[in-house]
């Protein structure tokens, strides 16, 4: 999916855009080599996260001077639309003191991509990596949806993105401050957090969610957050879990996949997932990518049945603009789980006879080979 407007974008000029950048300190330019263009056309980002790539393409445009990424924070810019026959642009990028560059350029062009993050992999921190990982996925629908509207998002990320604005979902962020300091507390939080519940079946925690709100206490705030923890107990949150995690997957996986101007780069990832399916197969795995189980010890009561559930999540660079060191990489989420079979991330929830792991592919195919 894409969008391409030449004068104005979601409401603001080019110029406004390149204030909003400046203004958060993320005014940047590229030159990427990986695409056709490259020695005619200068990049800028605009937003840029792992379910949207929105930036300008400055037509027929030459650089003057150079552009030094670390002093962005000092950056200025002022725009310049010259009268002369060609009618060319300028933006002068001032960088404190310490330097200066032009850009020249005869057009401008927003280009904007939506792409699937279901397989995404962002999560920095140790432990509840299930819950990190959907924070996350659910903090960038929002972010999607706060950048353009309701129109990049579906119906089923719309009917979930709210759970960010709900205090007890964020505590298990992959970086809790930053995301404090992103989201807001709502009643939109709080009312999606009670409806999922509700939708599970998980009456305790809807109860105790619609008794939160009366109260908005921060410590009962923190309980709530620890409750999610529970694995298969009589105050279980699993189906709550997993009622989520659907609709996040749902909702992130009905865009494209990422698509590289280099072909080689699409062959090469392409050929990453077909030999890790042929491994997990030949493993004894069933499933397709990037979900597999294998169940061992079988027992027709389940009560002694044990099994291993795998997710495999993803690093994805930038299909133009990345930095040199970000490559497309795997980590496995592997849980075991013990009396039930065939349920996805079980074992990161806390309860006797439920374990996880979360593997390179190496390290997960070493374990595998050692046991």
């Amino acid at each position: 999916m894409n969008q391409n407007n030449t004068n104005t974008w979601n409401g603001k000029s080019f110029v406004d855009c390149i204030k909003d950048l400046t203004d958060n300190g993320a005014f940047e330019i590229w030159s990427p080599v990986n695409t056709p263009d490259y020695k005619q056309n200068i990049y800028i980002p605009y937003m840029m996260n792992d379910a949207m790539e929105c930036y300008f393409i400055l037509g027929q445009a030459t650089l003057v001077g150079h552009f030094d990424r670390t002093l962005m924070s000092e950056t200025c810019v002022s725009y310049e639309e010259q009268a002369n026959a060609d009618s060319r642009h300028l933006l002068v990028v001032k960088q404190g003191d310490e330097n200066t560059c032009t850009i020249w350029f005869s057009s401008v062009e927003i280009k904007q991509d939506l792409y699937r993050f279901d397989e995404i992999c962002h999560y920095w921190r140790s432990g509840n990596e299930q819950w990190s990982q959907m924070t996350y996925m659910i903090g960038t629908m929002y972010d999607k949806f706060l950048f353009n509207g309701s129109n990049v998002c579906n119906s089923t990320e719309q009917s979930i993105m709210h759970l960010i604005e709900f205090a007890p979902f964020r505590a298990f962020a992959p970086t809790p401050a930053l995301f404090e300091e992103l989201y807001d507390n709502t009643w939109d939080g709080l009312k999606t957090m009670i409806s999922l519940a509700k939708e599970a079946k998980d009456y305790r925690y809807y109860i105790l969610c619609k008794l939160y709100g009366k109260l908005s206490s921060p410590f009962f705030g923190q309980f709530l957050g620890r409750m999610l923890m529970n694995g298969l107990t009589k105050r279980c949150r699993y189906p709550l879990y997993q009622l989520i995690y659907k609709k996040a997957i749902k909702g992130a996986s009905s865009y494209p996949a990422r698509h590289y101007m280099n072909p080689s780069e699409n062959e090469k990832i392409t050929n990453l997932r077909f030999n890790t399916h042929e491994k997990m197969i030949q493993a004894g795995f069933t499933g397709t990518y990037p979900e597999y189980t294998q169940v061992l010890s079988p027992d027709q009561s389940n009560i002694h049945t044990k099994s291993i559930y795998v997710r495999i999540t993803e690093e994805q660079p930038f299909t133009i603009m990345d930095w040199e060191d970000i490559t497309f990489s795997q980590r496995f989420m592997v849980s075991y789980s013990s009396g039930t079979k065939n349920n996805f991330n079980l074992g990161f929830f806390h309860k006797k006879g439920l374990s996880h792991d979360v593997l390179s592919p190496d390290d997960f195919f070493k374990k595998l080979a050692s046991n």
